[in-house]
């Protein structure tokens, strides 16, 4: 990592879509308001045909990397949104998923404050509900006490999680058995929260 990528880390959200015009204004808002617009939108579309690409193209205001072909489901789209990526921290974003305006800036300072890390977990909100990490021990709470049950809520570094791509399996299940594996090992420092 470079000198200026350590002062500002890059951040991508990475998105799969398929057929999702009416979902999708909401996520778009969220991300308009961001206060830190400094960030890449990757989308993978499945090939849609309902206005979703349509929807995507007419915005101008974000820097949106659009790709679209059918493929075999979402993780194989996601695949090919984070292999697009070129940031050094990416979060996935579902089409009906939304952003606070600060959690931009507040996923960077974060990885700044912590110190680059290879994974940075947070509290999601989803009407009066919060998902977020359990206190405790992990042997009780197992993945909940690392991750809050949300892939919104988690920043991740980019060439950490690469090799976990593959064109052949889900990205999300390979993803999952690493993490456990590894944060079962290893453990991670408590994270903030920042949504």
């Amino acid at each position: 990592m470079n000198q200026a990528e350590e002062v500002r880390p890059t951040i991508s959200i990475v998105s799969a879509t398929y057929n999702c015009v009416d979902e999708l204004p909401i996520l778009i808002e969220s991300l308009r308001q961001q206060t830190d617009k400094d960030f890449q939108w990757v989308v993978s579309d499945g090939a849609s045909s309902d206005g979703t690409l349509q929807l995507i193209e007419s915005i101008t205001d974000l820097n949106i990397i659009l790709m679209s072909q059918p493929d075999f489901g979402i993780y194989d789209a996601l695949n090919r949104a984070l292999i697009a990526t070129t940031s050094k921290y990416y979060i996935v974003s579902g089409a009906d998923d939304c952003f606070a305006s600060n959690a931009i800036f507040n996923f960077r300072s974060l990885i700044k404050e912590q110190s680059y890390p290879d994974i940075l977990a947070a509290r999601v909100h989803y009407g009066n509900y919060s998902f977020e990490i359990k206190k405790g021990p992990s042997w009780l709470f197992g993945c909940k006490s690392f991750i809050a049950n949300h892939s919104v809520g988690t920043a991740l570094r980019r060439n950490y999680m690469i090799g976990l791509v593959s064109t052949q399996k889900s990205f999300l299940l390979q993803l999952t058995h690493f993490l456990s594996c590894k944060l079962l090992k290893k453990g991670l420092p408590d994270a903030k929260e920042i949504l």
